[in-house]
């Protein structure tokens, strides 16, 4: 995977549920090269932005009311090596 080959700009990610079986969900802002963005459903256990699950703000609403996600506050990423690194620490918890 290569974000320049997706034409991913950066993923932000804004909202995580902890605790799953296979590892951590989360949904993210994804700001694609031509500058339009989309929100993103991210998960376990390959959180591949290929298949994500596109998704609309009344999702991320819902997600955080009903179902336990945790809004978060991270910069965004910006290349494949900070994507991995965010899944390793996200997931350490999960082990």
């Amino acid at each position: 995977m290569n974000f320049k080959e997706m034409g991913v700009q950066t993923v932000e990610p804004l909202a995580v549920l902890e605790g799953g079986i296979n590892g951590v969900k989360f949904i993210a802002r994804t700001t694609m090269n031509d500058g339009q963005s989309q929100l993103m459903f991210m998960v376990p256990p390959n959180y591949d932005l290929k298949t994500a699950v596109l998704t609309d703000e009344e999702v991320l609403e819902t997600a955080v009311i009903k179902h336990g996600y945790g809004l978060v506050d991270h910069k965004p990423i910006e290349s494949v090596e900070e994507y991995e690194e965010y899944l390793r620490e996200i997931n350490k918890a999960n082990k």
